[in-house]
């Protein structure tokens, strides 16, 4: 259960991060970009889950706590 819709959204961004990390290079192109489309959206409100090497440099400062 989530309290507000943003956590609803970034629960979904970290699920979307976790399958993208186990399918690797085997996800088809098509879904990749609806995936990349879902994590721009989920961005909005969840910079560090945004896609590609943006969102990737946002987790990174963030384990520092600068992010």
């Amino acid at each position: 259960m989530f309290t507000t819709g943003s956590e609803a959204a970034g629960e979904t961004g970290l699920a979307i991060l976790a399958f993208r990390a186990q399918t690797g290079s085997r996800l088809p192109p098509e879904a990749a970009r609806l995936l990349d489309a879902c994590q721009t959206e989920i961005a909005k409100v969840w910079p560090r889950l945004r896609p590609g090497w943006r969102g990737a440099v946002w987790r990174w400062l963030g384990r520092w706590g600068l992010g």
